[in-house]
């Protein structure tokens, strides 16, 4: 069911961006990795909790995906400002060419949410604790 509520929240995201005047109080920073192997987006003010979504251009460990999933699952990733980081079901993408690259040995804060560069991999966690780990060769959730 927090799969479910977490896509619907993307999903809601998308069409309040869409829909959305110039003037909105919402905002959107998108980045990705030096490697360009991962795209996120930062995404608040659009009626729904603070959250960092992560997009991976490989597949992930993460591929049977939950029951309800209508899109695609296993390379999307997200956390709110006070939620657990999840592996999601999505039907777009946050993949930005013109996203800001977060150099290696870099960080980047959004309200209660960090994520962290390093040559190891991409790290987006909250004030609690909770997040994810994305790299080619190992992906974790907590």
């Amino acid at each position: 069911m927090r799969t479910l509520t977490v896509t619907l929240l993307a999903a809601a995201t998308v069409l309040v961006l869409a829909a959305a005047p110039s003037s909105a109080a919402g905002a959107i920073v998108n980045f990705r990795s030096p490697s360009g192997a991962i795209h996120c987006a930062y995404v608040s003010g659009f009626g729904g909790p603070p959250i960092v979504r992560c997009d991976t251009d490989y597949p992930t460990r993460f591929r049977r995906p939950p029951a309800g999933c209508m899109g695609d699952f296993g390379q999307s990733f997200a956390v709110t400002s006070t939620g657990r980081g999840r592996a999601i079901c999505v039907t777009d993408s946050v993949n930005s060419p013109s996203a800001a690259v977060l150099r290696y040995g870099t960080k980047r804060t959004f309200g209660a949410i960090t994520c962290t560069s390093k040559t190891s991999g991409l790290r987006c966690y909250n004030a609690r604790g909770h997040g994810f780990f994305l790299a080619r060769n190992r992906q974790l959730v907590y």
